[in-house]
């Protein structure tokens, strides 16, 4: 089982468990070099689906924290997944 967690907001950031094992975790700040960066964590996202060489449709579980995400990144990530399988 895929696992991806995302984190929305102040120090954003993702986080891959693959089958009870953490393949990546990272925060955006590391990549954007943007200290606390709080944007929606697209590179994030994208380092761990890269570390562990899968693809947005592999993943079998999306995880948000409930009160940090708001309804418009959600939407935008759902747009992702099903509009840019290449991704």
């Amino acid at each position: 089982m895929k696992i991806l967690g995302v984190r929305n907001g102040h120090d954003s950031g993702a986080s891959l468990i693959v089958d009870g094992k953490i393949i990546a975790d990272i925060a955006e700040e590391r990549l954007t070099r943007v200290k606390h960066d709080g944007s929606f964590p697209i590179k994030s996202i994208e380092f761990c689906l890269n570390e562990a060489d899968i693809r947005s449709e592999e993943i079998d579980i999306l995880s948000f924290p409930a009160k940090s995400v708001p309804m418009e990144a959600f939407v935008f990530f759902l747009f992702l997944i099903l509009l840019n399988p290449l991704w």
